[in-house]
């Protein structure tokens, strides 16, 4: 039973002496009592004393955004290490003809009867200069598909006489054209070779995307005959503090990692670095415990990275070592706080209450 309601049941019964009941605002500390009274409710309203903090948790995420900092070091702060792999704009890496695209560009740049063809490492040609006569670029002489293609790439607005087309020949004979809208061919598996037709013009960054690829694949949108994408890790981490998303307005920490690291976790004040993952440069067939990312495969379970492949795979068992700690202090009032390496996993600041 409540102090209120034991004193009311007395009173009602004719015990003791008569309670008031009143509301209390406490300003200060103290010891607050008076014979005949109860207070309810008790409001406490005592200020914080000078120069008091109120100890907070930053937002975790890829930038911890805070905006009550003060000039004071943050007691706690762990961030993510990640390894980096660039998908040149793809959602996953492959093979040379794993992917939609089974036509390898072999050729290389140069340039023929006054026209330069830039090859690009995606396979796609870019063509300039003007040409006194027809030009014949081979793009590939051994292509020995077998089954129903369509072949497509060809700039927009093609001719298969006057200007330029793609053009694919078996045994000295045209077997299809392609002027820009794409051209279905069958092959038993005879060589086959691709050619950049151009008839006498001037071409001005004449954009070809050669692609063969299977009669049923709808998509016509070029992919690259490969897509490898390589893997790095990190040697150090760069944690900024900064009032806005600019790192060169605030102040940057730069930990070494004493070796380059894949994927784990840093505690940067008490230094603590915890690895998860490690890396192999060509892959030869080992066991690996868990999950894995690399250069050119996608991960399925039960299955294994091609040989030769940069991997980077989950450690059955962490393995942590000791760095430096790091002392890393909050700016007044607006913080973003990010970590190069990954996310901000978690942390603690100071919060002014004066």
């Amino acid at each position: 039973m409540e102090i209120i309601d034991y004193l009311l049941a007395r009173k009602k019964a004719g015990g003791g002496s008569d309670v008031t009941i009143e509301q209390l605002t406490a300003t200060e500390n103290g010891t607050y009592s008076e014979e005949g009274k109860a207070y309810s409710p008790v409001v406490v309203n005592v200020p914080a004393p000078e120069n008091s903090y109120q100890l907070k948790d930053a937002p975790s995420g890829t930038v911890s955004t805070i905006d009550d900092g003060t000039a004071l070091p943050m007691p706690s702060l762990k961030v993510g290490i990640e390894p980096v792999q660039d998908l040149h704009e793809y959602d996953h890496p492959w093979t040379g003809g794993a992917g939609k695209n089974k036509l390898q560009n072999t050729a290389t740049t140069q340039t023929m009867s006054g026209v330069t063809f830039t090859v690009n490492n995606d396979g796609t040609v870019i063509i300039n200069g003007t040409a006194s006569s027809v030009v014949w670029f081979k793009v590939n002489a051994n292509i020995t598909l077998s089954g129903e293609y369509i072949l497509n790439g060809c700039h927009a607005g093609g001719d298969a006489i006057h200007s330029y087309s793609l053009v694919l020949e078996r045994e000295s004979t045209r077997l299809v054209t392609d002027t820009g809208n794409g051209a279905t061919f069958n092959n038993d598996g005879r060589q086959c070779i691709l050619y950049i037709r151009l008839g006498a013009s001037t071409y001005n960054n004449i954009i070809f995307k050669p692609m063969i690829r299977l009669a049923t694949e709808t998509d016509a949108t070029f992919a690259p005959y490969s897509n490898i994408c390589p893997i790095s890790g990190w040697t150090a981490a760069n944690i900024a503090v900064s009032p806005t998303t600019s790192a060169e307005d605030g102040t940057t920490y730069t930990i070494d990692l004493d070796g380059t690291r894949y994927g784990g976790t840093l505690d940067v004040t008490s230094g603590e670095l915890t690895v998860t993952d490690a890396y192999i440069s060509s892959y030869n067939g080992e066991t690996l415990p868990s999950t894995w990312i690399s250069d050119r495969d996608v991960y399925a379970e039960g299955t294994t990275p091609t040989t030769g492949a940069e991997v980077v795979y989950k450690l059955a068992n962490s393995v942590t070592y000791q760095l430096t700690p790091t002392q890393i202090r909050t700016l007044v009032g607006n913080n973003n706080i990010w970590a190069d390496t990954g996310n901000i996993i978690e942390g603690k600041y100071f919060k002014s209450l004066s």
